[in-house]
């Protein structure tokens, strides 16, 4: 085998590997006789097939496989003579080869960038720590009393305001004429500043029980531009709006906590496991921000690629919706492409990190990873378990988390944290964007909180009415013995 440079430009590189004539007939002729001897064909013993005549009949066949084989043994050896770190898989080219000459290909690969180490002791990031107060509980515990309340009948003097439950009867008229399509009679629906177009909607902010209104407002459905127009009368019949329960030990033992204080100290708890992994995921996103900024090296140019398809893929749908004009959606693009340039360089930083440090995900963690992905599909565990086990680079997806958060540990144990505490309401002030920490999202904590004090309450009753049966560790038991 001659191997020779062709391309070294940037991360890219091109070998032209050759094989001679004579050792691929060698290996022609031997997988032939190998064949040869154990095939049966009709009217000659086995093994006993002259040989021109196997060569006509299987010869194209074992060429091609040889061929195959020759050039996946003789590429990976031209990369180990290399010593090259793919960066992803190497791909062949210009395959060119007849019986009787040599074989040719050239053999394409993007490497690994020198990725200089980072001295992580002249690191400094701010770690938020956020205090709970009491605020903050007693408004969590006003979302459980709203949740454990019950709806009252409105009388014929309140008016209706956004969240409350109504009864309708909607006639909609386009041109004059009622639309059977758009009106209906009846209709129950949650008031909300999505359930109306937005002139009906504020029609019928006020309107009291046997009320009703007339107002024109744009045909639902058509283009803004288009100044289409229907004449909505709506007659209110019922209204509904939910009172509160009263906050005391009644509320409390509804969420399984024994007094007031009890509920409180469940919130509390909940509350801060929130927002410490919030602070996590904001201090975490600093850090790879200094790095990124910290870190110059080139990256390459098809994994950046493969990463933005993965990406465009998943926002170019609601992209489309937006309606944008080329250079808006050029421009999108370029946004896009940066953040998947960012992605790869920091995969690549954390991922050399991980390496020299010797950290990786061991076995069980795989095998945890698995059970927790399988047990999300009941009934079907086995079926997950064999799909990951024909795809093991999608189990690497699952387990990748995984290790980044090792890494990520790895270094803040290396770097200086400076601990700033603060209370919720600055907390949610910070500049938050991504990688889970948009302070829109960390907005609804209370909601969140009131459902996981339900959540647990739940869980709760079902372990009791199972006497003690743990459904997860059965489903995991099963998905242990379908992987076994």
């Amino acid at each position: 085998m001659h191997v020779t440079e062709s391309l070294n430009e940037g991360l890219k590189r091109e070998y032209r590997v050759v094989i001679d004539a004579a050792q691929m007939t060698s290996r022609i002729d031997a997988r032939l006789m190998e064949l040869k001897k154990s095939s049966h064909i009709k009217g000659f013993r086995p093994g006993k097939v002259p040989m021109e005549l196997f060569r006509r009949m299987y010869g194209d066949g074992v060429v091609q496989d040889v061929l195959k084989s020759t050039i996946e043994e003789s590429s990976n050896d031209a990369l180990s003579e290399q010593k090259i770190r793919q960066a992803m898989p190497a791909t062949i080219q210009d395959v060119s080869f007849s019986q009787g000459e040599n074989l040719e290909y050239v053999l394409a690969v993007e490497v690994m960038p020198e990725i200089a180490p980072l001295d992580h002791s002249v690191i400094v990031v701010s770690a938020p720590v956020v205090e709970i107060g009491e605020k903050d509980i007693e408004e969590s515990i006003d979302v459980l009393a709203r949740a454990a309340g019950k709806p009252a009948v409105l009388d014929d003097a309140t008016g209706v305001m956004l969240n409350d439950r109504i009864t309708v009867d909607i006639e909609v008229l386009v041109d004059g004429e009622r639309n059977e399509d758009l009106s209906v009679a009846n209709q129950d629906m949650i008031l909300t500043d999505h359930s109306l177009p937005a002139k009906v909607l504020e029609a019928v902010k006020g309107l009291t029980t046997g009320g009703s209104v007339e107002v024109e407002d744009m045909v639902p459905g058509a283009a803004e531009e288009s100044g289409s127009e229907a004449l909505f009368r709506i007659s209110l019949l019922k209204a509904e709006r939910m009172v509160a329960h009263e906050i005391d030990d009644d509320l409390a033992g509804r969420f399984g906590c024994e007094g007031l204080e009890g509920l409180r100290e469940s919130v509390r708890q909940e509350l801060e496991g929130h927002f410490t992994a919030y602070a996590r995921a904001h201090t975490k996103r600093r850090l790879l921000d200094r790095l990124n900024d910290d870190c110059d090296f080139e990256v390459p140019p098809g994994l950046v690629e493969n990463e933005f398809q993965s990406v465009w893929k998943q926002v170019a749908p609601a992209l489309e919706k937006q309606d944008l004009d080329e250079e808006a959606l050029a421009r999108e693009r370029e946004d896009y492409r940066t953040i998947s340039e960012r992605r790869v360089r920091l995969g690549m930083l954390l991922a050399e990190v991980g390496r020299d440090a010797g950290i990786q995900v061991e076995q069980a963690d795989m095998q945890t990873a698995l059970i927790q992905q399988a047990t999300r599909f009941p009934g079907r565990e086995a079926e997950v378990v064999r799909h990951f086990q024909e795809h093991p680079e999608h189990l690497r997806q699952l387990t990748a988390p995984i290790l980044e958060d090792r890494v990520v540990d790895h270094i803040l144990d290396s770097v200086s944290c400076e601990e700033e505490v603060m209370d919720v309401e600055a907390f949610l002030g910070l500049d938050s964007e991504a990688d889970g920490m948009e302070a829109v999202d960390a907005g609804r904590h209370y909601l969140e909180v009131a459902r996981r004090v339900m959540r647990n309450h739940e869980e709760q009753l079902q372990a009791a009415a199972a006497e003690g049966a743990d459904d997860d560790a059965d489903a995991a038991e099963a998905v242990e013995e379908a992987s076994a």
